[in-house]
């Protein structure tokens, strides 16, 4: 599977390029695992979302980064996983970067920008 997503590593340089973000290089973590494509091929073509949240909305521009103490290239991390259940083995997929997180008001503001109801809007953080 990491050969596979290697492809994606071209795209995060890109991406971060084109939104002014300094980035390393994808690290990619149980590639080893094989997996059958035909049961992930819809999963694999929404990771491009997953990967431009993670620059857009984590990743830091680089002067802010370094503002925060952190260094001035940003980390995305893909780590891969078999998990055995009851009903059988899934893959786990990670995406995580070491960029600002989630700013859960942001969240809810938008949210009731676009008309959600109060009562459906999560109050705790968590």
């Amino acid at each position: 599977i990491g050969l596979f997503f290697q492809s994606y590593a071209d795209l995060v340089k890109e991406t971060a390029i084109k939104l002014n973000k300094t980035l390393n290089p994808l690290k990619i973590s149980g590639g080893e695992l094989k997996v059958d494509g035909t049961h992930y091929s819809e999963l694999f073509s929404v990771m491009v979302h997953s990967f431009n949240n993670a620059i857009d909305h984590g990743i830091e521009e680089a002067t802010e980064r370094v503002s925060k103490g952190k260094s001035e290239a940003g980390s995305i991390e893909l780590d891969f996983e078999k998990v055995e259940t009851e009903k059988g083995p899934f893959l786990k997929i990670s995406v995580t970067d070491d960029g600002r997180g989630i700013d859960p008001e942001r969240i809810r503001q938008k949210l009731r920008k676009n008309g959600v109801n109060e009562n459906k809007i999560e109050k705790d953080d968590k």
